[in-house]
């Protein structure tokens, strides 16, 4: 089956806006899918053809999530003091700007600098399972249906990747 635009306008925007709500605004929610589907639309027109859609879109709609909070960096500024106190929150700083720790204490600035590179060290099949589950907060099947895996590969590559992390952070 080919993937076309239509395809992924009826049935991949619906998911991707759901994800978006969950993280944003309706109105940022409007913009990020605004961009989400010019990006799909200019690689289709250029003759791109991916081999797996769903992880293609879950990059997409990653990146230009980031590229969002980038440039709302009023948001959020000093939210990000406890770093590593809860997976979530640290996972989600690993992924934004670094500007937005700018003010924020040496000791903060290098704790996030040290966990943007340990997650860099990951494994890639992990470091993508760990950023799916903790950024996009996709349960492990849909983690599984996107990297074309199983759901029980989903979690062990989860489970793997914040073992290494929690190892890392120990020694």
């Amino acid at each position: 089956m080919t993937f076309t635009f239509e395809t992924y306008h009826q049935h991949h925007a619906p998911t991707i806006y759901s994800t978006l709500r969950r993280r944003t605004q309706e109105a940022d929610a409007d913009d990020i899918l605004q961009d989400i589907s010019l990006s799909v639309y200019q690689a289709l027109e250029r003759g791109f053809v991916p081999r797996n859609p769903e992880a293609w879109l879950a990059r997409i709609r990653r990146n230009k999530t980031i590229d969002w909070f980038r440039q709302t960096t009023t948001r959020k500024q000093h939210e990000h003091h406890g770093l590593l106190d809860d997976e979530t929150t640290w996972l989600s700083v690993i992924v934004e700007d670094p500007l937005l720790v700018k003010e924020q204490t040496n000791q903060t600035r290098e704790t996030y600098e040290y966990a943007r590179d340990l997650c860099n060290n990951l494994p890639t099949i992990q470091q993508e399972a760990v950023l799916l589950r903790h950024y996009d907060g996709l349960q492990p099947s849909a983690i599984a249906k996107q990297l074309n895996i199983t759901s029980n590969n989903a979690r062990i590559r989860i489970h793997r990747g914040l073992k290494t992390l929690r190892e890392t952070l120990q020694t």
